[in-house]
């Protein structure tokens, strides 16, 4: 547990140290720092820095929640209806597609989106084994 604790505290300092390096670099140093920041912070939020496997689950949750919204807003035409509990649905099957297979759709663009959620959560999937597994082996 301590291990972990520390990992994750060096790890958000390391995320401070590649702001800093931002804020006094320029050019294509400042561009390197800068998507050092974005990934630490991505992967902060996201698993935190792999030692919190609930953190990939609420984060999993959240992307369904965002593609559910955004299915809703484009009014995708569903053989199920037009209620946010098919678009929710819509979304999971999307989400599991990776693995299932995805939903069929008539639409391009709206199987663009369930193509790019799907490779989300093909990731969220692989990263939540990742930090299960750091977790159980610690």
């Amino acid at each position: 547990k301590a291990a972990s604790e520390f990992f994750f505290h060096e790890m958000a300092a390391r995320r401070g140290s590649h702001r800093r390096e931002f804020a006094q670099s320029d050019g294509l140093t400042r561009f390197r720092h800068a998507g050092r920041y974005v990934g630490n912070v991505a992967m902060g939020l996201s698993c935190g820095y792999g030692e919190r496997p609930l953190w990939t689950v609420l984060s999993s949750v959240g992307i369904i929640a965002v593609f559910t919204l955004i299915y809703a807003a484009v009014s995708v035409p569903l053989s199920i209806g037009q209620s946010i509990l098919s678009y929710l649905t819509f979304s999971v099957q999307s989400f599991v597609s990776l693995v299932l297979g995805g939903p069929t759709v008539e639409n391009t663009f709206v199987s663009f989106i369930g193509a790019a959620e799907g490779f989300l959560g093909g990731f969220m999937i692989a990263l939540f084994v990742f930090t299960l597994t750091r977790s159980i082996a610690r």
